[in-house]
């Protein structure tokens, strides 16, 4: 264990040098896990992380993590470089990593551990919207290909119970069919907002979206 000397005092510190990690998924039920489950598990885990172990650093280097079900292998994220810092109050964060989902990843944010307030940046490079639709979408009957997408997120968070977010995004090319009928563009440009609210109105909106081929200005 070595030392991190900040201004606040000194930090013990956890570094952890290229984990391997396997995280099974259960498997799926009928009554999916409610976000209050969720921000209550949440809650619990960072109240005792911040009260055993108020000062503590733990650094993550070319970590690797799959994700599994029914041990399938589902996604990859390798090259993992993470780090979490444990104050009185609050947590921090930096991480990022490569996937099977993107060419790289990166993000910073921090998150209060009794009222859940948070906010922070990702950045994502080639991000594989194509896999993700398959992913979330399996039974959509539409079709993407084509589609490495530069994302940047601004987000922030009031109790775990609604999200903002500034969104920019950039794809060179996106190919969608849908019944025998494919309609592509390239030199896509898309910047918006998005509103997630619990029990409440969610909200999209987009400030700018342009393409070059077919050309198009909104």
């Amino acid at each position: 264990m070595r030392r991190w000397d900040y201004r606040q005092g000194h930090y013990a510190a956890v570094r952890a040098e290229e984990p391997d990690i396997e995280l099974a998924l259960p498997e799926k039920s009928e009554r999916p896990y409610s976000l209050a489950e969720a921000r209550e598990t949440v809650r619990r885990l960072l109240s005792g992380l911040s009260s055993n172990a108020p000062r503590l650093g733990v650094e993550v280097k070319r970590g690797r993590v799959v994700v599994s079900r029914d041990r399938h292998a589902l996604h990859e994220f390798r090259d993992l470089e993470a780090r979490v810092e444990l104050h009185p109050r609050t947590v921090r964060f930096e991480v990022g990593c490569a996937s099977d989902l993107w060419a790289s990843m990166s993000g910073t944010g921090s998150l209060e551990s009794k009222e859940l307030e948070g906010r922070g940046r990702i950045a994502v490079s080639r991000l594989d919207v194509a896999a993700l639709s398959r992913a979330f979408l399996p039974g959509a009957d539409i079709v993407v290909s084509d589609a490495g997408a530069d994302l940047g997120v601004s987000f922030k968070t009031e109790g775990l119970r609604s999200l903002d977010a500034d969104v920019r995004g950039a794809i060179p090319s996106l190919s969608l069919r849908r019944a025998g009928r494919t309609a592509a563009a390239n030199g896509l440009t898309i910047e918006g907002e998005l509103h997630l609210e619990e029990g409440g109105p969610s909200t999209v909106s987009v400030s700018r979206l342009e393409a070059e081929s077919p050309m198009l200005r909104a």
